[in-house]
C-alpha cells in the first residue's frame, strides 16, 4: 500500500507542523483565534436571551384576546428584534475579521511548513495583504451556496411533509415516521461535505491564486 501523500499530512503531521515555529503559532492563537473565540462567545451570550425572550413574547402574543395588548407586545418583540440585529451586526464585522486574519496566516504559515520552508510572521503578514481578495471573495460564493442548500433542504423538507422552518428540521414532540428522519439524516450527511468542501476552497483561495468556483 502506498503511504499517504504528503498533501493529506495525518495528526502526527499536522503536530510537527507546529513545531516548525511554536511562537508563531501560538501567536495567531493568543493574537487571533483566542479573540475571535470570546467574541463568538460574547455574541451567543447576548444574543441567547434576546432570542428566548422573542420566543416567549410571540408565544404570549399568540395567546392575547384584546387588540391593544397585542398591539404592546408586537412592540416590544419589535423592539428586541431592532436589538438583536444590532448586537449581532457589531459583533460581525470584528467576527469576520479576525476570522479572515487567522484563517490567512494559519494557512499560509503551514502550507509554508509542508512545503519545507520556514514560517514566519513577516510571510504571513505578507500572505494577507496579497490574498484577503481570494477568501473574501470564496466566502461570497460559499454563502450563495450555502442559501441554495437551505433552500433544497426546505423544499425536501415541504415534499416529505416535515417540520421545517427556513430550512432547518425540527422534530416535534411526537413521533417522526420514516420520512423524517430520511430528511434528517440526508440533511446531516450532506451538511457535512458541504462543509467539507467549503473549508477546502477557502484554503485553496489562500494557498492559490483561484477565488470563488475555481477560478
Amino acid at each position: 500500500m502506498n503511504p499517504p501523500p504528503k498533501c493529506y499530512p495525518d495528526l502526527t503531521q499536522s503536530l510537527e507542523i507546529i513545531t516548525t515555529n511554536p511562537r508563531l503559532f501560538l501567536s495567531i492563537y493568543t493574537l487571533l483565534a483566542l479573540p475571535l473565540s470570546l467574541t463568538i462567545f460574547s455574541s451567543i451570550l447576548i444574543s441567547t436571551p434576546l432570542k428566548a425572550q422573542i420566543s416567549l413574547k410571540s408565544d404570549l402574543k399568540t395567546g392575547l384576546s384584546t387588540l391593544m395588548e397585542s398591539g404592546m407586545v408586537f412592540e416590544e418583540i419589535q423592539s428586541d428584534a431592532l436589538t438583536l440585529i444590532h448586537v449581532q451586526a457589531l459583533h460581525f464585522f470584528p467576527s469576520y475579521a479576525l476570522s479572515l486574519l487567522a484563517t490567512i496566516t494559519a494557512v499560509d504559515a503551514a502550507a509554508a511548513a509542508v512545503s519545507g520552508e520556514a514560517p514566519s510572521l513577516k510571510a504571513a503578514w505578507s500572505a494577507v495583504k496579497v490574498a484577503w481578495m481570494r477568501p473574501v471573495a470564496t466566502c461570497i460564493y460559499v454563502y450563495a451556496l450555502m442559501c441554495g442548500y437551505n433552500l433544497m433542504v426546505f423544499v425536501l423538507a415541504s415534499i416529505v411533509n416535515s417540520s421545517s422552518s427556513m430550512g432547518i428540521l425540527v422534530i416535534s414532540g411526537r413521533d417522526g415516521d420514516w420520512s423524517d428522519w430520511v430528511v434528517v439524516v440526508f440533511r446531516a450527511v450532506l451538511e457535512v461535505y458541504v462543509a467539507a468542501v467549503f473549508s477546502m476552497g477557502v484554503v485553496v483561495s489562500v494557498v492559490e491564486e483561484r477565488y470563488g468556483w475555481g477560478r
